[in-house]
């Protein structure tokens, strides 16, 4: 049967869509609300450290469990733990009771529920489509998610010009209890046969996971590198919706934020055009080499341009590179590390780049804003894009083997 007539693969690929594009708009619109609430381009920037941070607090763990239990009922608890909780945001907005407090605990629940939610997802389809699929699944799964990428920033900017961010956290909520319903539909299984006579502490499970990690010879230099990119796209993503309201001024603020963040996604997506194409021909660890001075040097020119157009077409250009080099990392981490070691082997990966990384970029760079300036946070993003390309250069993959042809 051919992937889109696969009814169960349908309802999998509705889901991921819904979901995805509801929560691009609260990527929006969540610093935006925030920066309302305080003005403070430190509790700002805070938001996407919080959102992070779960993977630091959860992530070996959450790893575990989706190896452990049923992943479908997992997806379908952590779409619902989002809904219920950005759903309290709209609610407290409506009852004049809405605090920043309210909305860090709101950003912090939904990071750990999301955190689960990825565990289980990232071994879910192969056992929804069988690995004969996986070529012709994430072709058809991931062109529309890069779509949606591009499209919802834009579209937040055009809602909040309409309606508060609380409204387009509700929007966000909706789509979360849509997904969980469209995922609890599907009839196929999503995990494996699980044997209890053979299982361990959840401990002794999710050090394997960590250790497999930290002694391979290039998976762990090429996270280490990660943490520090990682660190680059945190301290410049934080910033996006203070360096709009200071460049624009309040009135231009949420659509220039928008627009920042649409370039972001553009970049995303000319990423996943070019990344293809160039691991064919070069090894993971030489792109890792190249694409981090190149992260750098635009991370720092973006803090130049004092108009949108120019800002927005060196955040795309960085955007490119920036994506490239994650992707590149993690599409590494899957080759070579064995099946039923992999959503453990991912959660630590995240935890120790994403979980570690962007909430330390984007602490840092909220600090220095807050005394210099939010633009200030593009030169914070370059000094963390300099000590990445240090650690990708100074580590063993300057001698991995080019692939044949």
């Amino acid at each position: 049967m051919k992937i889109r007539y696969d009814r169960d693969f349908v309802k999998y690929w509705l889901a991921s869509i819904i979901s995805s594009a509801g929560s691009r708009l609260t990527y929006v619109a969540m610093p935006v609300l925030v920066f309302d609430l305080t003005g403070s381009p430190f509790l700002t920037g805070l938001v996407v450290a919080f959102e992070a941070m779960a993977y630091v607090l959860v992530g070996l763990l959450a790893g575990t469990v989706a190896d452990r239990v049923d992943r479908k009922r997992l997806l379908v608890g952590g779409d619902l733990v989002n809904a219920v909780a950005l759903g309290s945001v709209p609610v407290a907005a409506a009852l004049d009771a809405l605090t920043v407090g309210h909305v860090f605990v709101v950003v912090a629940v939904s990071g750990v529920a999301t955190v689960f939610f990825d565990a289980a997802n990232f071994a879910s389809l192969p056992m929804l489509v069988g690995r004969e699929r996986m070529a012709a699944a994430y072709s058809v799964l991931y062109g529309p998610l890069t779509v949606v990428g591009i499209v919802a920033p834009g579209l937040a900017g055009l809602l909040l010009a309409t309606m508060t961010p609380a409204g387009v956290l509700a929007v966000d909520a909706v789509s979360f209890l849509a997904s969980a319903v469209l995922l609890r539909a599907i009839g196929r299984a999503m995990s494996g046969e699980r044997d209890a006579t053979t299982r361990r502490s959840l401990f002794a499970e999710a050090r394997e996971g960590l250790v497999f990690l930290w002694n391979h010879p290039t998976i762990r230099p090429m996270t280490i590198m990660s943490f520090a990119q990682s660190a680059s796209g945190g301290a410049a993503l934080g910033q996006f919706v203070p360096v709009a309201h200071n460049l624009f001024g309040p009135a231009r603020a949420a659509w220039s934020a928008s627009v920042m963040f649409l370039a972001f996604s553009v970049g995303g997506l000319i990423s996943t055009v070019v990344y293809p194409r160039l691991r064919k021909r070069v090894a993971a660890g030489r792109v890792a080499l190249a694409s981090t001075p190149i992260a750098a040097i635009l991370a720092l020119l973006c803090g130049l341009p004092s108009s949108l157009v120019p800002l927005a077409v060196l955040i795309a250009a960085w955007a490119t590179i920036y994506t490239t080099n994650a992707s590149n990392s993690i599409v590494f981490r899957q080759s070579e590390t064995p099946e039923p070691l992999l959503s453990r082997v991912n959660a630590a990966g995240r935890m120790l780049a994403w979980g570690v990384g962007t909430p330390a970029g984007a602490f840092v760079s909220g600090l220095v804003a807050s005394a210099w300036g939010p633009r200030w946070a593009f030169a914070v993003a370059a000094s963390f894009g300099v000590l990445a390309t240090a650690l990708a250069w100074l580590s063993p993959l300057r001698s991995q083997p080019q692939p044949a042809h």
